[in-house]
């Protein structure tokens, strides 16, 4: 807002001491503009290396009273250095009027190269395409491996507006990577535990309608299954018994979202609410386990400190199981999201809740900072025995919206190491 006030020259309410410079306003959408994008070193400016984007107006605008920029003309329009457009041209000349095709989305590649306390060292490749226009789609693809030969396949495909206030999401799993067990509750021991080898698979569409402009409705189904293969001790020997049978068991739900954030995946100011409920009917549940229904909310908050590097990040999530939950439905903490000072799967239970925050900060450049501190509990019984992580880490922008992250958390009688894909929430 320059001049505060409609091209009609009336004050606009509200905000006549809270007017920008033109000489801010173009900074903002140049050199700031192309920092928060982290495109620094080729967008923002007219430099050597840079991509010779801009315009030229009728007017210096620096010299022009805001009030008649509503009237500014674009003379002339250069991308990277050729001319696009000019206003002098009234003819379908060559230059005038010349179309600039625009693909419908972009697109990053990346190798994997992760680590997990449990798995070790997790190598792979990941692909992201991303829509620059709706209706529009989304689709990412990873495949990782460990150094046994296991891997874990993983895909998200959504398609925005497939019809009027609707999307599409689809997303699935593939893994045989072991896992360690270290039982039920949450008084286990990190000294105790087993190694469950098995063939996991996981498949959830979703339906989301769009019913006003920052609230969804997700209905959805969520299929899961599960074959035990073998089970080793601590030192990798086979123990001949299965501790949970084989299941292939399917949730039906509903989510109810209201999401303020002003971006899903690199998210600088904003609140994401949302609660779902969940019913796995006897008939696609493990034999003998009868009907299971379950309920879960989270708060995420995000806001921004001295300016938007600096994000403080908090998430509240809690969940309730009436009923008896498959092993694949019990819930569970510890691992990269949540409880990081612990390995996944220490503690699980049928009750939960977590609470997190997160400090981020700017490093250099790509390079970005946290500063966490993670508590929480689940157990069958009562919520009484809260556990508590603290840690740091650190970020890499691929782009704009995939970030690698290191964290380093510390629990009370584990460490943890995890280097994946995007923000812990």
């Amino acid at each position: 807002m320059l001049a505060g006030r409609y091209p009609d020259g009336t004050l606009i309410h509200g905000v006549g001491d809270k007017t920008l410079t033109v000489t801010d306003a173009v900074q903002a959408y140049t050199t700031n503009g192309a920092y928060v994008l982290m495109e620094e070193t080729q967008l923002g400016k007219i430099a050597p290396g840079f991509h010779a984007d801009f315009v030229v107006m009728e007017n210096d605008i620096l010299s022009t009273d805001p009030i008649e920029l509503y009237q500014a003309r674009v003379e002339q329009t250069f991308v990277s250095g050729a001319l696009v457009f000019d206003s002098s041209h009234t003819t379908n000349s060559v230059r005038a009027g010349k179309t600039i095709p625009v693909s419908p989305s972009d697109y990053a590649i990346s190798p994997v190269i992760g680590y997990d306390p449990a798995l070790g060292m997790i190598l792979g490749g990941a692909y992201f395409n991303f829509p620059l226009k709706t209706p529009g789609q989304y689709f990412d693809f990873q495949i990782q491996a460990i150094t046994s030969g296991k891997i874990n396949l993983q895909s998200n495909y959504s398609y925005f507006n497939l019809f009027k206030n609707m999307n599409l999401n689809f997303s699935g799993s593939y893994s045989n990577f072991f896992q360690y067990y270290f039982g039920e509750g949450d008084e286990t021991n990190a000294d105790t535990y087993v190694k469950l080898f098995s063939n996991n698979y996981r498949v959830k569409p979703e339906i989301a309608i769009q019913l006003k402009k920052k609230f969804q409705l997700i209905a959805f189904g969520d299929a899961r299954g599960r074959r035990e293969i073998k089970v080793t001790d601590q030192n990798d020997v086979e123990i001949n018994t299965s501790f949970f049978p084989n299941e292939n068991s399917l949730a039906f739900g509903l989510t109810s979202k209201y999401d303020t954030r002003d971006n899903t995946f690199s998210t600088k100011k904003g609140t994401l609410m949302q609660a779902t409920l969940q019913y796995i009917p006897e008939a696609l549940n493990v034999k003998g386990l009868g009907d299971v229904g379950q309920v879960q909310a989270e708060i995420r908050h995000f806001t921004y400190v001295i300016n938007s590097n600096f994000v403080i990040a908090s998430r509240l999530a809690a969940g309730y199981s009436s009923g008896t939950s498959s092993y694949l439905f019990r819930y569970s903490l510890g691992g990269s999201y949540a409880l990081r000072g612990y390995y996944s799967n220490r503690f699980r239970g049928e009750k939960y809740y977590v609470v997190q925050l997160e400090g981020r900060f700017p490093i250099y450049r790509r390079f970005s900072g946290v500063a966490f501190i993670d508590a929480g509990d689940i157990t069958d019984q009562a919520l009484d025995k809260p556990k508590y992580t603290y840690g740091t880490g650190m970020r890499f922008a691929l782009s704009q919206n995939i970030k690698l992250r290191l964290d380093y958390g510390i629990g009370r009688d584990q460490t943890g190491v995890f280097f994946t894909f995007s923000e812990a929430f």
